[in-house]
């Protein structure tokens, strides 16, 4: 008797059991910390006393500001966890593993439906060979660090329309020789409402067209059978958006400069389209070569291409995407899927991965754009081997991708081994080696901190982040060590400060006025502030660094003494970026010197604003409590009443 009838019934099985397996390995991974970016996103749950009624609800809902579009669908998910904060993240990555197992059932769906218009292939083929790219994509362990990561939920749910819109536009491509109407309605609401849900999920979701375009030029065309679209149709809905999203695109660099760095970068828009030919191609060796501990986080480690010979594996790698690029277009209906697997790739990197200004690399990217990866391979193996031997190495590579993941897991749900692991596996990042020192500070552990500083200064000696971190744990723990301070003094002339700094130089002004810190004093402070201002490049009060450099100036500045000059200086960083958070500091900065006048309007203006409901997203969550600004507000006014100023610790509400 034939085995076929059985087919369907024992894959659904197997993809239930895919299923389960996905959940098992992920489910250590559930008792991990929110990390990075998920507090400033998630703090605004807690704003204004929680998510209670209308008026919390849209102030959380569409006050996001994680991009263009706020991102209000992704935000509106989160409070299926919590409507307050702090909250417990296990339920928000709880949330995001379901997710991920809808993406990759989703994904079995859209795979099996392109394999159908493979004319070669039977139905009973098509079905388990979806089985098997989904399963391995699901099992994946590059996915971890975006699975769970809580705020990369928005990446995921991104993902979740582009599939459901390519697999709506699929549903109508059967149908468009029986039933035009129908066809086309699915194959629009598919691609345009799929756009929009997706791109108000994160703004990569706005690729989608150009994803669908990428599927119509190799596999629907490769397909005989399958009529032609109607040109008017084609180019209004996949080509014009997909030219519209390239001009989009182009727009910063042509109308700015291809070669002036970023407002908060120390690259260009050359360089880093330079830089990404190497970086998706990083990408690909990372998902063809998994690792046991998943994907990560720090990337500030990455030379930054300055040409195509510096560093010289920038042109070879030119070379390889453009190589890639063009056999896939020339090859598209010979080599169909494999073609579909690389455009597909390079079309959903197109948005992260070119002109935008953000940081270089993030493994979160490639979330969407892995999702065929493997299917050429398990296609090719499918048809080149025997069953026994089929079935053997797919239990084996499913087994390998199950433990490497659940590694990967066990790791991420312990956020002190993943930070420790992290400092080890990157050893020239300044960012892993901060992060493993500040949380082994955090726990008491202060001693290992200041070693681990100690011993990444010996790798990376001329990073002023690196450096400053390593004598203010020094300062905490024996002293910092006057070569150290020097070093930091000297690396201050040359810079570049980052934005990244801000929280750092707060460190500094704060740390230097403690007795508890020996070996930096008020002065080092003035000293350090004022040689990162003199040296910076951003001289245009345009520009962020701008505002934070002229900001720490001034505050040093007010602390020695030099009030006329530290006033000046602030005043051009309130110009500059007329921030809440900085002018309650200023606020309290002048009180502590004494100018309670001035104190007091600033903090009334802080108050004002608070309290007009006009401040949301970003600028909310930065804002000091209003609570804290209308204590300081009647310290002040006692004090100028007469009465005795309480401790300086409760006179500075925007420095806690």
């Amino acid at each position: 008797m034939s085995l076929s009838r059985y087919t369907s019934p024992l894959a659904a099985l197997s993809w239930s059991f895919l299923i389960l397996l996905g959940f098992v390995v992920y489910y250590p991974g559930l008792y991990g910390s929110f990390i990075f970016d998920d507090y400033p996103n998630l703090k605004t749950l807690g704003l204004y006393g929680g998510v209670t009624d209308w008026e919390t609800f849209h102030s959380f809902v569409f006050g996001g500001f994680s991009g263009p579009t706020g991102r209000p669908i992704s935000l509106l998910t989160f409070l299926l966890d919590a409507n307050n904060w702090p909250a417990e993240p296990y339920d928000f990555k709880y949330t995001n593993v379901m997710l991920h197992l809808l993406n990759g059932t989703l994904l079995f769906a859209v795979t099996l439906q392109i394999l159908r218009l493979r004319e070669s292939l039977a139905y009973q083929q098509c079905i388990w060979i979806a089985v098997m790219a989904a399963g391995l994509w699901l099992l994946h362990p590059y996915l971890i660090s975006t699975t769970l990561y809580v705020v990369q939920r928005m990446a995921m749910l991104s993902a979740t329309f582009c599939l459901v819109g390519i697999c709506l536009y699929l549903y109508g491509r059967y149908r468009l020789t029986v039933s035009p109407i129908k066809g086309y309605a699915f194959m629009t609401i598919g691609v345009g409402l799929g756009t929009v849900l997706a791109t108000f999920s994160k703004e990569n979701g706005a690729a989608l067209a150009l994803l669908v375009l990428c599927l119509e030029v190799t596999v629907v065309s490769a397909n005989s059978e399958i009529s032609p679209l109607n040109r008017l149709w084609k180019w209004a809905v996949l080509i014009i958006p997909s030219i519209a999203l390239g001009l989009l695109l182009l727009k910063g660099p042509v109308t700015g400069s291809w070669f002036q760095d970023y407002g908060t970068r120390d690259f260009s828009p050359y360089e880093r389209v330079l830089t990404q030919f190497r970086v998706v191609l990083s990408y690909l060796h990372s998902w063809f070569a998994p690792s046991s501990s998943g994907g990560q986080i720090f990337y500030d480690d990455l030379v930054t291409s300055r040409g195509f010979f510096t560093p010289f594996t920038t042109i070879i790698s030119v070379a390889l995407v453009v190589g890639l690029i063009s056999i896939s277009i020339i090859k598209r209906r010979v080599w169909a899927v494999t073609s579909f697997a690389m455009l597909f790739y390079f079309a959903s990197l197109v948005i992260e991965s070119t002109t935008i200004g953000l940081e270089m690399k993030f493994d979160h990217r490639i979330y969407l754009g892995s999702s065929f990866l493997f299917l050429p391979i398990v296609l090719w193996v499918s048809q080149s081997l025997k069953p026994f031997l089929k079935t053997a190495l797919g239990v084996a590579v499913i087994s390998m991708m199950a433990g490497l993941t659940f590694s990967a897991s066990m790791l991420w749900g312990d956020y002190q081994k993943l930070t420790m692991v992290w400092a080890t596996q990157k050893p020239h990042s300044v960012r892993s080696q901060t992060e493993a020192a500040q949380m082994l500070f955090s726990r008491g552990q202060a001693l290992e901190s200041r070693g681990l500083l100690n011993q990444a200064a010996e790798r990376i000696p001329d990073d002023f982040r690196l450096r400053l971190t390593q004598v203010l744990v020094q300062c905490m723990v024996g002293g910092a060590k006057p070569e150290d301070l020097m070093a930091v003094k000297s690396l201050s002339e040359s810079g570049p400060y980052r934005h990244t700094d801000f929280n750092l130089l707060n460190s500094l002004l704060t740390n230097a006025s403690k007795d508890s810190c020996q070996g930096i004093t008020l002065q080092d402070a003035l000293v350090i502030t004022e040689k990162l201002l003199n040296s910076s490049s951003y001289t245009s009060p345009n520009a962020l660094a701008y505002a934070h450099l002229h900001y720490y100036y001034g505050l040093a500045l007010l602390q020695a003494g030099e009030r006329k000059k530290g006033l000046v200086m602030l005043d051009k960083a309130l110009e500059s970026r007329s921030s809440l958070h900085m002018r309650m500091n200023i606020a309290a900065y002048k009180a502590s010197a004494g100018l309670y006048e001035q104190a007091l309007k600033d903090a009334r203006f802080v108050a004002e604003r608070l309290q007009s409901g006009e401040i949301i997203g970003r600028a909310a969550v930065e804002s000091p409590p209003i609570d804290e600004v209308e204590h300081f507000i009647q310290v002040v006014e006692d004090d100028i009443a007469g009465n005795k100023l309480p401790p300086e610790d409760q006179s500075k509400p925007g420095l806690h």
